[in-house]
């Protein structure tokens, strides 16, 4: 029995797609926007911002908020910190969560079942800001070193990247084995070039997160030459909110423009790399994350 179905603009496939592309067009604009947003608005004339002109498209361009920024030393010192925080913190992250979940992925592994208790407790149960303040302080490691080691490894990253160990065929591991390999170099040879698109994956979730935060910077760093970018960027809206009489680095900015220019100039400066890294591991994500996610 045939079932005729109606064709042209109005059936079913055609109102799907239609539907379809309008609401991934919705989300595209609401995760564009803002980014768009913010641009025009650091070339745009303090005056145009303040007054609201600036939706769609830039008014009275102008680069005085960006030739600001570029003045102050401490945004360059600021950049670099955050630069090698990134790297520094991200390095240490995967160290950790590559070789653990190694370890980890062999069921004949002693004390597995408590090992596995501990790293779940961590996953719902946190000590908090003010014991983790008292540790590092204790540790004298309020201070960059401090600041790069604080995010460790996750418990959640260690079982997906060991599932991702898991799901690599057991022969291969044999194999090496059988060769002679020992276990650095099993993990090196056959687990790290398996599992790639994985570790591209959580190394730059990893970066990410780091190059984001700010709340244990400002709890752990003392001098300001240590600062990353975020910090910096936060402390000039709060510059920008609250000018007193006190010459500050938000009033030299204001002198020139609008502190609403400035503002927006810095936060596409800090979205720069990101723009830059994330298209070249684009490729890796969906890959990465299916191997994560799959049981052997």
């Amino acid at each position: 029995m045939e079932i005729n179905k109606s064709k042209g603009f109005f059936s079913d496939d055609s109102i799907f797609n239609f539907l379809n592309v309008l609401f991934i067009c919705l989300l595209v604009f609401i995760v564009a926007y803002p980014v768009l947003y913010s641009f025009f608005a650091s070339i745009s004339s303090g005056q145009a911002v303040d007054a609201g002109w600036v939706v769609f498209f830039p008014r009275e361009i102008t680069f005085a908020a960006y030739e600001a920024i570029f003045q102050e030393n401490l945004f360059w010192r600021s950049y670099a910190n955050t630069i090698m925080y990134t790297a520094g913190a991200s390095t240490f992250t995967m160290t950790l969560t590559l070789t653990a979940a190694f370890a980890l992925k062999y069921k004949q592994l002693h004390f597995m079942r408590l090992i596995n208790w501990f790293m779940m407790i961590t996953m719902f149960f946190g000590a908090g800001l003010i014991p983790t303040f008292i540790l590092m302080s204790d540790l004298n490691l309020r201070n960059p070193l401090g600041l790069i080691i604080m995010g460790g490894a996750s418990a959640f990253t260690i079982i997906i990247v060991r599932s991702a160990y898991m799901g690599v065929p057991g022969d291969l591991y044999d194999a090496a084995e059988i060769d002679g390999a020992n276990d650095w170099l099993v993990f090196r040879k056959v687990g790290l070039p398996s599992i790639k698109p994985t570790i591209v994956v959580f190394w730059f979730m990893s970066a990410m997160g780091t190059w984001n935060a700010w709340v244990m910077a400002s709890v752990l760093l003392r001098d300001e030459n240590h600062i990353p970018l975020q910090l910096f960027l936060r402390r000039i809206v709060i510059q920008m909110q609250e000018l007193g009489e006190m010459a500050t680095i938000a009033d030299q900015f204001a002198m020139v423009h609008s502190p609403l220019t400035t503002i927006y100039a810095l936060i596409i400066m800090s979205m720069i790399p990101v723009f830059i890294v994330f298209p070249v591991m684009q490729k890796y994500f969906k890959r990465g994350i299916m191997e994560g996610g799959i049981k052997a």
